[in-house]
């Protein structure tokens, strides 16, 4: 979902982080492929989702992106929402 923020979305932060050499938390809601993103973290990436939709969902998203690199699987509960759709107005710019 960064690209409505930035043209290069989480590609861009992928970069950022490598460059920090730092670790990278990718959201199963990217508005990026997961394999385009994996090719940019060259400090390793987490991969983020949400308890929400249908196991074989979940279950498909963790496993593509544990088979393109991630390195931990974060499950977020609790989320008060979902960032499809229009960001919250206090993520707005």
């Amino acid at each position: 979902q960064q690209q409505r923020f930035h043209p290069e979305g989480e590609l861009a932060t992928a970069r950022g982080a490598s460059a920090a050499r730092t670790l990278l938390v990718v959201s199963s809601d990217s508005s990026v492929a997961l394999e385009k993103i994996a090719a940019e973290a060259k400090s390793g990436f987490w991969y983020q989702t949400f308890p929400q939709g249908s196991v074989v969902e979940i279950r498909t998203g963790i496993q593509q992106a544990v088979k393109v690199g991630a390195k931990a699987i974060c499950l977020t509960v609790g989320a008060p929402y979902r960032t499809a759709g229009p960001a919250p107005s206090r993520c707005r710019p």
